[in-house]
């Protein structure tokens, strides 16, 4: 008869939680206010540049800036560059670089990673509405899956990549409790 000995506890495949998926976003906010600035800056280097030969050719602004046109330039910008970071990330490697961080992945109902229209669908019903993304989001609270309501839109899950370690000195004791009690209930 084999003990269970040998067996490495793991949290590979099982639903990722609040927490984790809270964190990733949070890196990527921050890696996408980086993506942002420079976007803007760019953005702005090259209307200056275009509103000065305007002037020197035509002798007057081609482009004018107003207060509405700044706002939808701005919005349209914002939604373009998360747009893009999200919806690549998901369909090319299934999680983003704060889900490589965390050790989280998006799959379909398959295991594999979202198709491109499944990673547009999750796009959309998590961003663009930030304010309903974030309520959808309590959603993993109470769901056994832990999936929000705008990962059923999709039909997808996020799940965890990683292994636990059970020599990491914090882990050691919570895992050997887990291995104790699945050698227990093999021998029952």
């Amino acid at each position: 008869m084999t003990t269970n000995k040998n067996i490495i506890p793991t949290w590979r495949g099982h639903y990722a939680g609040f927490a984790s998926r809270l964190v990733a976003i949070i890196i990527d906010i921050l890696i996408l206010s980086v993506a942002l600035a420079v976007t803007f800056f760019l953005y702005n280097i090259i209307i200056t540049n275009l509103v000065s030969v305007s002037r020197l050719v035509f002798g007057r602004e081609l482009i004018q800036r107003t207060p509405a046109s700044t706002v939808v330039v701005t919005v349209v910008i914002v939604f373009v560059v998360l747009a893009v970071y999200f919806i690549f990330f998901w369909a090319a490697i299934g999680t983003t670089i704060g889900g490589l961080i965390l050790g989280i992945k998006i799959v379909n109902r398959f295991g594999k990673n979202p198709s491109v229209w499944q990673s547009i669908v999750r796009f959309l019903a998590e961003f663009f509405f930030p304010v309903f993304g974030m309520i959808e989001s309590l959603w993993i609270l109470f769901n056994r899956q832990r999936r929000a309501v705008f990962d059923m839109i999709a039909g997808t899950f996020v799940v965890y990549t990683w292994d636990a370690k059970p020599d990491e000195i914090f882990l050691k004791r919570e895992t050997d409790q887990i291995v104790a009690i699945d050698s227990g209930k093999s021998k029952n």
